[in-house]
């Protein structure tokens, strides 16, 4: 289904990224995702690599986050974006 999204998107010039947020994601899941759509995938769901997303003092209830959650997220997501796409033009 993923696969069939990002080809229809890119008949319109459209290019996908899905992005992984913390607290809603399973490993199973999340390994194969990025295995079979490595260029698509914005992963901030690891706990080691985001710690403070994954801390109750962030959180709002237990799957979302709060303002400073939301804050540090959207940070962590828009550094990500920006590297993804570095990486690309490169």
């Amino acid at each position: 289904m993923m696969k069939d999204i990002i080809e229809k998107s890119k008949a319109y010039g459209i290019e996908v990224r899905f992005i992984i947020q913390p607290r809603l994601a399973s490993y199973r899941e999340i390994h194969a995702i990025k295995k079979q759509l490595p260029d698509y995938v914005i992963d901030v769901a690891d706990p080691n690599k985001h710690k403070e997303l994954w801390e109750v003092k962030n959180a709002f209830d237990k799957s979302h986050m709060n303002k400073k959650g939301s804050t540090i997220f959207t940070a962590l997501l828009s550094r990500d974006f920006l590297e993804m796409e570095k990486h690309k033009a490169q």
